[in-house]
């Protein structure tokens, strides 16, 4: 699964920076998992991503539902 988000969130990047680059400030929303945040380098991997396709931070905008975590993170025992 990494791999496919790595992927996905690359390809967003590319895309809006692309857009930007042609006169359209927008920014793209990438849905990523709660455990996703957990994930040693993720947060390297957006910031090279931004930084490679030379897109601001302001571009990309991380989702998580909060479907998504609670169903990773409700079960947690208190």
């Amino acid at each position: 699964m990494p791999e496919i988000t790595a992927w996905v969130l690359d390809t967003a990047v590319a895309q809006c920076a692309a857009w930007t680059r042609a006169g359209r400030s927008i920014s793209v929303a990438v849905n990523v998992s709660p455990s996703n945040l957990l994930e040693v380098g993720f947060v390297d991997m957006v910031t090279d991503r931004l930084a490679h396709h030379a897109l601001p931070p302001a571009g990309l905008v991380l989702e998580l539902t909060e479907a998504n975590v609670i169903a990773e993170f409700g079960t947690c025992q208190r």
